[in-house]
């Protein structure tokens, strides 16, 4: 009966654990989707000024 209580502790923390991976992983890659749209915007000269340029239009677009 010991054990198998051991071993839902253990199966609890494996949970938690890929839980809190997962969450460091999602935000991990929108950091760094954001530095490269950032990166991307500076790249091709886009800024919040030039609303009218085409390039603009193309990075509203893919962001929807």
């Amino acid at each position: 009966m010991n054990s198998r209580s051991a071993n839902n502790i253990t199966n609890d923390f494996q949970h938690e654990a890929r839980i809190l991976n997962s969450i460091w992983l999602i935000t991990a890659l929108g950091l760094v989707a954001t530095a490269g749209l950032a990166w991307g915007a500076k790249y091709l000269e886009i800024t919040a000024t030039k609303y009218d340029s085409p390039p603009m239009y193309v990075a509203i677009g893919l962001l929807l």
